[in-house]
């Protein structure tokens, strides 16, 4: 069964596997209330092993958000797995000022 939405439509959703979230804090010089972009590069590929453990493949860029400097960090949740990755050594943050 296939749900047909209106051309007119600006529905914005996203479908996930739940797989457990974790969460980054980094700190940063960059003034409370400026913007500031994170970016996540990972090894770890979106696609999982059957045994759901990390699919090591090239690094890409997985996402990237803009955010607001709050007690001078920059912080967001991730899937478990990106978290996994960093801790791994196989994922990175990058932050800029924008």
């Amino acid at each position: 069964m296939h749900t047909k939405f209106p051309a007119s439509s600006t529905l914005n959703y996203q479908i996930a596997f739940s797989e457990g979230v974790t969460s980054f804090n980094a700190t940063t010089d960059y003034e409370d209330s400026s913007l500031a972009r994170w970016t996540l590069y990972s090894s770890a590929s979106p696609l999982v092993n059957p045994d759901y453990s990390l699919n090591v493949v090239p690094e890409l860029k997985v996402c990237s958000y803009v955010t607001e400097v709050k007690n001078g960090a920059v912080s967001a949740f991730l899937p478990k797995r990106y978290g996994n990755a960093i801790k791994a050594k196989l994922a990175r943050i990058n932050i800029e000022q924008i």
